[in-house]
C-alpha cells in the first residue's frame, strides 16, 4: 500500500518527504514477518531490508538532518527511524523485472494521474522526490515543471507549491555514498531556491 508510513512521525519532521518511484522487485519469499513488498506502510515499520530500503532510509536521514552525518556514519537505528518518517507512492502498482521499461511506467502515470494527484494532495509533502531516470516521466505527472539542474544528477521544479526533485531510483547501479552526496547537492539547491523566494 502507498501512503505515510507513520503519520505521527511524519507530521513532526522538518521536511515531510514523499518518495515516488516504481517499486523494487517482488520479494522472493514473503513471510508473516516480512510481507509482500508493496505494503510499504507495514513493511518499513519492521526494519530495513534490501538495497531499495537502505537507500531510501539513508536519503531520508540525510535530508531530515541537513546532511550533517557522513554517509558511513548513518546507523541502522538511524535508518529504521528514517524509514518510518516518510511517505511513499508506488507508481506501478505491481512489482516487475529488474529493469523497468520507461514506456510502461509512462502508461501507468498517464492512466493513474488523477489518483496519484489525489494521493499527493492527501499526503501533503513539503518535498517530493521522484525516482525516475528520465525527466519526461515526472514531467508527465507534475505538468512539465522540472528543469535539469545538473545533467546526469538531478532536476528540480515546483508543483502546487511543493519542491520536486527528480533523482536516481534507489536501485540504480551507482555507489550508495555517491548517490547520498549527489542528493545532498540537490537538497542544497532546494534550500537555496527557497531562501531566494522568501
Amino acid at each position: 500500500m502507498d501512503g505515510i508510513i507513520d503519520p505521527e512521525l511524519f507530521a513532526v519532521q522538518p521536511e515531510r518527504i514523499l518518495f515516488i518511484a516504481k517499486e523494487h522487485n517482488l520479494l522472493k519469499k514473503p513471510t508473516d514477518e516480512l510481507p509482500y513488498a508493496a505494503d510499504y506502510t507495514t513493511w518499513w515499520k519492521l526494519g530495513v531490508n534490501y538495497l531499495f530500503s537502505h537507500r531510501i532510509s539513508s536519503r531520508t536521514h540525510g535530508i531530515l538532518n541537513n546532511f550533517t552525518a557522513n554517509y558511513d556514519d548513518i546507523t541502522i537505528d538511524d535508518k529504521k527511524l528514517a524509514l518510518r518518517s516518510v511517505a511513499f507512492i508506488n507508481v506501478k502498482k505491481s512489482s516487475g523485472k529488474a529493469s523497468a521499461n520507461p514506456e510502461v511506467i509512462s502508461k501507468y502515470i498517464v492512466a493513474s494521474q488523477k489518483l496519484l494527484h489525489e494521493q499527493i494532495h492527501d499526503i501533503a509533502p513539503t518535498l517530493t522526490i521522484s525516482c525516475f531516470r528520465y525527466d519526461y516521466l515526472p514531467n508527465q505527472l507534475f505538468d512539465g515543471v522540472l528543469t535539469k539542474i545538473i545533467p546526469g544528477t538531478f532536476s528540480y521544479g515546483r508543483w502546487k507549491g511543493v519542491d520536486v526533485i527528480n533523482f536516481y531510483h534507489p536501485s540504480a547501479r551507482k555507489k550508495s555514498k555517491w548517490l547520498y552526496e549527489k542528493l545532498e547537492e540537490a537538497f542544497a539547491y532546494v534550500q537555496n531556491t527557497r531562501s531566494v523566494n522568501i
